[in-house]
């Protein structure tokens, strides 16, 4: 003969089991965080964050402090060191002799570096650091755009490209962050990069406290706007109309 535990106490003791990410959906969900966008769920909290991509947030100046008064680079450009598939290189190999030719000193530092991505032990290739762990890709000064620009992204806006079409996805999304919920329905949380969602996504190691992140005066929208082609481009069009109206009247929004 089989016994088994009633189907009550068998369903609530397989909840306690369940991806950290589900329950971290019903605590923002029980928060009133939640924003249901079809199969996309937004967190709130996180869409409703000021939000501006600046390095003097991140880069120190020449008063040496940068966001957070730190007197140490935190940029995602210097933390953070992405990955390229095999599409993401070929797309970047595409520009790459016009990024060289605009960006003369570039060549000296790929070359200096051995190549512009190296592989890792996973055999992930990973996008090479120059001089002060800066990302071979970020301008080593301030000079020309009066911040710490993309070599990518620059090139693209001035030869009427979409950046988001040749820049790394990561950096694409940053500091947009997903989080698979439901894989089988395709359910997503769509949040913003910090400690707690790093430790659901990835390795806890792995969180670094970026400067654009802290309160500033410089942002000025929610990331939700500020990152509203990012957005549209991750989800399209009316995925956003979607998510502006719905946030167009949630209560945090008045806060």
């Amino acid at each position: 003969m089989t016994f088994r535990l009633r189907k009550r106490l068998s369903e609530d003791t397989a909840s306690y089991d369940r991806d950290e990410s589900e329950k971290y959906v019903d605590y923002l969900t029980e928060k009133g965080r939640i924003v249901k966008v079809g199969n996309l769920l937004f967190d709130a909290g996180a869409m409703f964050q000021r939000f501006v991509c600046d390095t003097r947030l991140c880069i120190p100046g020449k008063n040496g402090n940068c966001g957070g008064g730190k007197r140490k680079s935190n940029s995602c450009c210097v933390a953070y060191t992405p990955r390229l598939s095999t599409k993401e290189r070929d797309r970047i190999e595409r520009i790459l002799a016009g990024v060289l030719q605009r960006f003369p000193r570039l060549g000296a530092a790929i070359e200096k570096a051995g190549g512009y991505y190296e592989w890792d032990e996973g055999f992930d290739r990973l996008l090479t650091k120059g001089r002060k762990d800066f990302c071979i890709f970020l301008t080593p000064d301030t000079e020309e755009f009066g911040f710490h620009a993309c070599m990518i992204h620059a090139y693209c806006m001035e030869n009427n490209l979409s950046p988001h079409s040749y820049k790394p996805s990561a950096c694409v999304m940053f500091p947009l962050f997903l989080l698979d919920v439901d894989e089988e329905d395709e359910v997503t949380l769509v949040t913003v990069h910090s400690e707690v969602v790093m430790r659901l996504g990835e390795d806890e190691d792995n969180y670094a406290d970026v400067g654009c992140l802290y309160r500033n005066k410089l942002a000025k929208e929610p990331v939700y706007v500020e990152m509203k082609d990012t957005l549209v481009h991750m989800f399209g069009t009316e995925a956003w109309r979607r998510l502006h109206r719905a946030l167009r009247d949630h209560p945090l929004a008045k806060r």
